[in-house]
Order: C-alpha cells, then sequence, then structure tokens
C-alpha cells in the first residue's frame, strides 16, 4: 500500500491521510455501512473498507446510530487489487477545482498527490 491514503465520500469530497489509522479515525460507522466511502491508495488500487465484528444497530429518533467495541479497518486486498488510476485523477480534479485548487490539463496521478502534499491537505494522526 503507497501513501497516502485517500477517501472518497458520496463521489465527489476527498480527504487524504498518511495512513489508513488515521483515515480509519474519521470515517462514520454508518456511513461505512451505507457505502459512503471509497478508498484508495496513492498507487489508486481501491482499498477495503470494513466494519469491525459485533456492530450494533441502535434506532435513536430518526438517527440510526451503529456501536461496536472496535475499529474501522482500511487494507490492502492484494488478491482483488482494483487499479482505478484514471477514475481517481477525474475525482481528484474536480475536487481541486471545488476548492479553488487549478488542476493542470494532462495531470498524472503523482502530480495530483504532490498537489494534495504542496497544499497541506494530507492529515495526521
Amino acid at each position: 500500500m503507497k501513501y497516502p491514503i485517500i477517501i472518497v465520500a458520496d463521489g465527489t469530497d476527498v480527504d487524504f491521510f498518511s495512513s489508513e489509522e488515521a483515515a480509519a479515525l474519521s470515517l462514520e460507522a454508518v456511513d461505512v455501512q451505507d457505502g459512503v466511502y471509497q478508498a484508495y491508495d496513492a498507487d489508486a488500487n481501491f482499498l477495503t473498507i470494513s466494519l469491525p465484528e459485533g456492530v450494533k444497530k441502535t434506532r435513536f429518533l430518526c438517527f440510526t446510530l451503529l456501536n461496536s467495541d472496535g475499529k474501522i479497518a482500511i487494507s490492502d486486498n492484494a488478491v482483488k487489487r482494483t487499479n482505478k488510476k484514471g477514475e481517481l485523477c477525474r475525482i481528484l480534479c474536480s475536487y481541486y477545482h471545488k476548492i479553488g485548487i487549478v488542476c493542470p490539463d494532462q495531470s498524472t496521478l503523482e502530480t495530483l498527490i504532490k498537489t494534495a502534499e504542496d497544499h497541506n491537505l494530507i492529515k495526521h494522526l
């Protein structure tokens, strides 16, 4: 797995993390269950986001809460490795445009990751 870890929420919002632990801490279990997030490494390999064993669903007013004793896990599934480089480049350029960062026409994934580093977008623990 190559860092940073890139989390995409709802196909449009992007966060960059220095480790899978930092990324996992930012995720909501109910959103993981609902498939809100996609995770990639810096090589655009699709990563697996999983909930811990024993997740309990609770209703509170109009909300659904998930409670568990464990942590959300993000892992590299080398057996089912799927590279999504073109898709991730499009998502990152769209996100950069949304937050006011110019994305050159011929951007590579490497230059897009460097842009995240240059703009201090990578979150650490």
